[in-house]
């Protein structure tokens, strides 16, 4: 007999009831976001400054997802799933795209984190930042000036974008492929004729 998850953990059936309720969660679309948004801070966000929430909302907010966060996520996910053709008008992904929105899902983090350090660099107005080299034995600092550390992240963030992106092109080239080998015996030998048939009209163009 094989064992359930309760005696793989072994918690108590309590435990086990919010583990599942909680597994519903992430079977619907946006359930695979639940952990990425931010949770509000109010005014001791870091991201105060460049923050479009209404202020009146602000002490609403506090304590729950970050709503700019949570409007970006929605917006991506959709343009990218219709951009690959993946449908979306159920709750929950069909299975034979969830690799592909899987990999949508990595991309929309990607992307929610590429917003954060620009942010970031657009409240510090600068990509470059001064940091302490040395101290002298009286005390004094030197600095020099870097890259800064949102800026670099961003460029690692983009190399990982491009990453998934060719991925998801992998996975459209794979599909492709599967289609061509589900065709029929008649299919196959139907397509082969007629590309015979397409090279020799295109001999007798020719001559």
């Amino acid at each position: 007999m094989s064992k359930t998850a309760k005696d793989v953990w072994g918690v108590p059936d309590a435990v086990m009831v919010q583990a599942e309720s909680e597994s519903k969660k992430f079977e619907v679309k946006h359930g695979m976001f639940a952990a990425i948004p931010l949770i509000c801070k109010g005014e001791q966000c870091p991201y105060k400054a460049i923050c479009t929430v209404n202020e009146a909302n602000l002490d609403i907010m506090k304590g729950h997802r970050c709503p700019i966060e949570i409007g970006a996520i929605m917006a991506r996910f959709e343009h990218w799933c219709n951009h690959f053709n993946i449908n979306t008008s159920d709750d929950i992904i069909d299975d034979r795209d969830i690799v592909d929105a899987t990999l949508i899902r990595d991309l929309v983090d990607n992307e929610i984190q590429v917003l954060r350090a620009e942010n970031k660099m657009a409240i510090s107005a600068d990509f470059i930042s001064r940091t302490i080299t040395t101290v002298d034995n009286k005390g004094k600092a030197y600095y020099k000036d870097e890259v800064s550390p949102e800026a670099i992240f961003k460029l690692q963030l983009l190399d990982k974008r491009y990453k998934i992106l060719q991925l998801l092109n992998s996975t459209r080239k794979d599909k492709s492929k599967e289609v061509k080998l589900e065709l029929t015996p008649g299919q196959q030998a139907m397509s082969i004729f007629n590309k015979i048939s397409n090279k020799l009209d295109g001999k007798e163009l020719e001559v």
